[in-house]
């Protein structure tokens, strides 16, 4: 009997310890919210135009690029801020150029092969401005 009530501490006494090591997990972090520019579908392929209403922006994408591209861009107005992203995988992007708040971007030549968004972003409170941009 001494010896059975033994093994029953042992094996609770190890369950314990087991569970111990478990138990203390750390603290979760919120992941980082994607950018809008590689989520967003894009508006058209190679190039266009949009108006921007405060707050909106216009994305455009291009195919595989094997030897690299020219970005280009104009806005009206007060203009718009433009960013150029690169992907290897088409999924996850680096930002490779971004642009004060102007009216006129490029023409930029990006010579490494990858996917690549480029967008134009009206931050403006409440001016309306027309953005033009192309991947070529």
């Amino acid at each position: 009997m001494p010896l059975k009530r033994l093994r029953i501490a042992l094996a609770t006494a190890a369950l314990a310890l087991s569970l111990g090591g478990t138990a203390y997990a750390a603290p979760l972090t919120p992941a980082a919210a994607p950018d809008p520019i590689d989520v967003q579908a894009p508006d058209c392929l190679t190039g266009c135009s949009k108006t921007l209403q405060p707050g909106q922006r216009l994305v455009v994408a291009a195919n595989y690029a094997f030897h690299g591209v020219t970005v280009q861009g104009s806005a009206t107005g007060f203009g718009a801020r433009f960013v150029v992203k690169r992907s290897t995988d088409g999924r996850t992007f680096a930002k490779v150029a971004e642009s004060s708040y102007t009216t006129s971007f490029g023409p930029i030549t990006f010579s490494l092969p990858g996917y690549y968004r480029a967008a134009a972003i009206n931050d403006s409170a409440w001016l309306v401005t027309t953005a033009t941009l192309s991947i070529r």
